[in-house]
């Protein structure tokens, strides 16, 4: 035949084979596609009018649910953007000198340090805060950086809020949502938490023409609470149980299933809108998923009792031995991770193509309160020494791990290199030594 010939054949072959694969994705994935979904399961309905999400889009939550012939496609060819929603995967942000991020929340304990990443990497920051005297903390931290720190009040999250601060930008990074277990009634953290993303992405469906990306800060908490026996989790798992449990329980819900269930929904219903919206977007959504995350505070504290919660859990574990009314050699059997990975996490998201359209854990390992415990007690003498009481020591014997994060996703796409136990004891010691916290 000849090598001209063979090529000829070969190349043939490949066009053939090319055309099949388009002709039974679109015949597939239309189906496939109200099979499966990234947000939401059928039992959802009570927050849809809230969400206004398309009852067409509720479906089942694991591959293993969508029909044999969209299941075999969907291996066959790994169409996993096509399949959750996302038609393509947007450019990531390449340029940080010539780009604008909007951060929301801008003012908090993670979204401080977000706003620290960003600035140092080059990026121009449009930091927002509910009032001016909010940002006044932001404004003498990054002083050094002049100009490229805007601080922008966009008032109580209500429709329109963002209209102005989204314009213009190149990426957003949503991390304003409620943090605590102080609400009675479910909707008292489950209500903001929707309603201030879907504020922001109808704002940005108005006047984000420059759009290249959406991160928001989701939880593990949106994938699992706890649990009494060994599990794994990956991004495919929704903590359905704790929306659930808020459903059936109204107040009398445990305050981790009021957060968790917030976090839950407030995640889906980002997903449902873009789906909803798909052919009207030119950005992608990346969530990440972060768990019980500690470290040193860049944000404004003035006092121990000014304290972010995650924060304030940990001091009271190192200090008091108090770890939820349980061993701390047992609970919370959740993850953990540094803040500042948290923010990388959020960074790094902005620039690698791959991360579009993903949930990302963002965990640096399973967590019990002995964990901190033992940090503290190891470092000697102490970082914070003008603290006079020993910390306490916890309970002896075996620590009990029930839940396993997956993080190979975040592994092959964000590769970050997380911080020990004894380097984040170490550092929020040093901080609370700095601030004279006693």
């Amino acid at each position: 035949m000849g090598l001209l010939g063979v090529v000829r054949d070969w190349g043939a072959g490949v066009l053939d084979c090319i055309s099949e694969m388009i002709q039974s994705s679109e015949t597939v994935f239309e189906e496939a596609y109200k099979d499966r979904k990234i947000g939401g399961s059928p039992d959802d309905s009570w927050y849809l009018q809230l969400a206004g999400t398309d009852p067409e889009y509720q479906g089942k939550d694991d591959l293993e649910a969508i029909t044999p012939r969209s299941r075999d496609v969907y291996q066959r060819f790994n169409f996993e953007n096509l399949f959750s929603g996302y038609p393509i995967q947007m450019p990531s942000v390449q340029n940080p000198s010539q780009s604008t991020v909007l951060v929301t929340g801008a003012n908090g304990y993670v979204g401080t340090w977000i706003v620290d990443g960003l600035l140092k990497r080059g990026y121009t920051v449009r930091a927002s805060v509910r009032n001016a005297e909010k940002g006044k903390h932001l404004q003498k931290t990054f002083e050094s950086f002049g100009d490229r720190l805007q601080v922008v009040a966009t008032g109580d999250i209500k429709e329109g809020s963002f209209d102005q601060a989204v314009k213009g930008v190149d990426a957003i990074v949503h991390t304003a949502a409620p943090v605590h277990l102080n609400a009675v009634e479910p909707r008292e953290i489950i209500d903001p938490s929707i309603q201030g993303t879907l504020d922001l992405l109808n704002s940005i469906l108005k006047h984000g023409d420059k759009l290249k990306r959406v991160i928001i800060t989701s939880s593990c908490g949106a994938m699992k609470d706890w649990s009494a026996t060994p599990i794994s989790i990956t991004e495919e798992v929704w903590n359905d149980g704790a929306v659930e449990e808020c459903k059936t329980k109204g107040k009398d819900a445990q305050p981790i299933a009021k957060y968790s269930a917030s976090k839950t929904l407030g995640e889906k219903a980002a997903w449902d809108f873009v789906k909803a919206h798909k052919g009207e977007i030119g950005w992608d959504l990346v969530a990440i998923n972060p768990p019980w995350t500690f470290g040193p505070v860049l944000h404004e504290v003035p006092s121990l009792d000014k304290l972010n919660a995650w924060n304030v859990f940990y001091l009271m574990a190192i200090t008091q031995g108090f770890a939820l009314g349980a061993s701390p050699l047992v609970s919370p059997s959740h993850g953990w991770a540094d803040v500042r990975d948290v923010a990388e996490a959020h960074v790094r998201a902005l620039e690698v193509s791959e991360a579009g359209g993903e949930r990302i854990i963002v965990c640096a390992g399973p967590f019990v309160f002995q964990d901190a415990l033992d940090a503290v007690n190891s470092l000697q003498p102490s970082p914070w020494s003008s603290h006079k009481e020993p910390f306490a020591k916890g309970d002896v014997g075996e620590k009990e791990y029930r839940i396993n994060w997956d993080t190979l996703k975040e592994k092959k796409i964000l590769g970050l290199k997380y911080k020990t136990h004894q380097d984040t004891a170490r550092d929020i010691l040093t901080e609370f030594e700095r601030r004279r916290f006693a």
